[in-house]
């Protein structure tokens, strides 16, 4: 699973691409922080095996769980 981070104060373009494409397609975008998610997952029964950046230059985070 991908967590992108909140959009920041300053609009990149970027954050307008995917505001745009929520409002078409229709999901609700939700963030939530590293932590917070492992614990979601944790409650759920999952077992975080990890969470780390999605690259370099992004605060995005891929996190890989399995059911216990």
């Amino acid at each position: 699973m991908r967590s992108p981070p909140p959009p920041s104060a300053a609009r990149h373009w970027t954050g307008r691409l995917v505001r745009f494409k929520n409002r078409i397609t229709g999901p609700d975008a939700c963030y939530r922080d590293r932590e917070a998610l492992n614990r979601i997952l944790d409650k759920c029964g999952f077992e975080i095996l990890a969470a780390q950046t999605a690259g370099r230059r992004t605060a995005a985070f891929w996190h890989v769980a399995r059911p216990r």
